[in-house]
C-alpha cells in the first residue's frame, strides 16, 4: 500500500502538479530492486519514496468556476529522482458552482 499527499499551483489555463508518495508494501518492487542493485541507501528510498511531478491544461478556466473541467496533462511519475515513466493523461474535474 501506498500513502500519497499532492498539491496543484494553477495560473490560468496552465497548472503544475506537484505528488509525493510513501511505500508502505511493495514486495514485487523490492524484489527486482534487491536483485538489480547494490542495496545503497538511495536503492534503499527508492522501495519507499516515489513522486509524481507533471503540468495541466485546463480547457475553461478554472477561476471562472465551471461545473466540470476538461483537463490534459503530462507527467513524470518518479522512485526519489530517477525517472520511472512518462505519462499522458486526460481527465475531467468536477465542482459545484455556487
Amino acid at each position: 500500500g501506498m500513502a500519497f499527499a499532492g498539491y496543484e499551483v494553477a495560473y490560468g489555463h496552465w497548472a503544475v502538479y506537484l505528488q509525493a508518495g510513501y511505500n508502505f508494501h511493495n514486495p514485487g518492487l523490492a524484489y527486482w530492486l534487491d536483485f538489480l542493485t547494490e542495496n545503497e541507501f538511495m536503492d534503499r528510498l527508492k522501495k519507499r519514496v516515489s513522486g509524481r511531478y507533471g503540468v495541466h491544461y485546463y480547457f475553461k478556466n478554472p477561476y471562472d468556476a465551471p461545473n466540470w473541467n476538461l483537463y490534459a496533462g503530462l507527467e513524470v511519475k518518479s522512485m526519489v529522482v530517477q525517472a520511472d515513466f512518462l505519462e499522458l493523461c486526460v481527465g475531467v474535474n468536477f465542482g459545484k458552482k455556487d
